[in-house]
């Protein structure tokens, strides 16, 4: 028999799009999967399109936070009620081909100790016209890691503001593995995938495909659209200072290791990331005053490392 393969799709007003989502997983030429939708507080007919499709179809499933509480809060809550063998996610303004679930599991059944595999993607605008393949997932080597990547992926960002391996491709991970991890930082508002990848990566390989099975559709107000660029560098900044973290157990390095390598890959920067440090730092004093207090202290310790 099938092995049962869970796709978890956060949604928040998606309301023009979501049904187009829902009815790629219904073509899948793949036929054991379950779909579990977690509506983030929408205000919009989202919910009222969800239940049409949860109501019909007994593999469909909504859940519904009460009030807006993020990605990562939905996709862990998602997880939680995940019974496959394989999780995949999937953005509710986004589709996949057909094969999509079909092609995942064969990989993953092929490659046991691989705790990750992610597709690269199509890009499409609002109607679904085809613009071009994403380059911006990593082509590992052998023995390579996603850590490995760091120096190139924030100077392809800071050059050409797209970071790879950030893009929202098709990620689908072993459920036995992501019971090993602590899941979602809810904390992450944009970066949480980073995170997410860097500690499945603990418990498994990591693998990139250059099928795009996945299409994206690009939107003019989607969250990576809106979101400030200081916004979301400081949260993918958060995202390698936990990896960093995990790797030296002391956040000193944190501050050893960022700035020798922006001097490296963007001369001069050493005053942005500063600033980074000390907006965030400054950002969360209600909700963690020590975390506050690090971020702070961080930023002071790179502005007096920069030589004017």
């Amino acid at each position: 028999m099938e092995q049962l393969f869970t796709i978890i799709m956060p949604n928040y007003n998606k309301e023009l799009y979501i049904e187009d989502s829902i009815k790629s997983v219904l073509c899948q030429t793949y036929k054991n999967w379950e779909l579990i939708i977690v509506d983030d507080g929408s205000t919009d007919n989202s919910v009222k399109i969800i239940s049409k499709y949860a109501g019909r179809y007994p593999n469909i499933k909504m859940l519904r936070n009460r009030k807006n509480r993020g990605i990562s809060y939905s996709m862990n809550r998602g997880c939680r009620l995940a019974k496959g063998y394989l999780i995949g996610t999937l953005d509710s303004d986004d589709i996949l081909e057909s094969n999509a679930l079909e092609y995942m599991m064969d990989l993953h059944n092929r490659y046991f100790d691989y705790s990750l595999i992610v597709s690269t993607i199509s890009l499409n605008d609002k109607n679904m016209k085809y613009i071009g393949i994403e380059d911006s997932l990593p082509l590992l080597k052998d023995g390579q890691t996603l850590f490995d990547k760091r120096g190139e992926t924030i100077q392809v960002y800071l050059k050409e503001r797209k970071i790879k391996f950030i893009s929202m491709s098709f990620r689908v991970f072993k459920r036995e593995a992501f019971e090993k991890v602590k899941g979602y930082d809810i904390t992450l508002n944009t970066a949480e995938d980073v995170d997410i990848m860097y500690q499945l990566e603990k418990v498994g390989r990591v693998m990139f495909t250059d099928e795009p099975v996945y299409k994206r559709r690009v939107l003019s107000n989607s969250i990576t659209n809106q979101v400030l660029s200081i916004s979301l560098c400081c949260d993918f900044i958060r995202a390698e200072c936990k990896e960093i973290k995990r790797r030296y157990h002391k956040w000193i390095f944190m501050i050893l290791y960022f700035n020798l390598w922006y001097r490296k890959y963007r001369p001069g920067s050493n005053l942005l990331l500063s600033d980074l440090y000390i907006k965030e730092g400054y950002a969360c004093r209600r909700n963690n005053k020590n975390l506050s207090k690090l971020y702070i202290k961080i930023g002071q310790r790179l502005r007096k490392a920069v030589k004017v």
